[in-house]
């Protein structure tokens, strides 16, 4: 998770898959925010 939350890491779609069931979201909302993130510049 330190690598991915770095930057140091590109985590796969399995990798998606399993993120998202362990916070009880789905993979689609967890792309969505990550990718309002990294828009918004935080």
């Amino acid at each position: 998770m330190g690598k991915i939350e770095r930057g140091q890491h590109l985590p796969n779609l399995a990798l998606i898959l399993k993120l998202a069931g362990a916070l009880s979201t789905s993979p689609g909302g967890l792309v969505e925010k990550t990718a309002e993130m990294l828009l918004d510049g935080d």
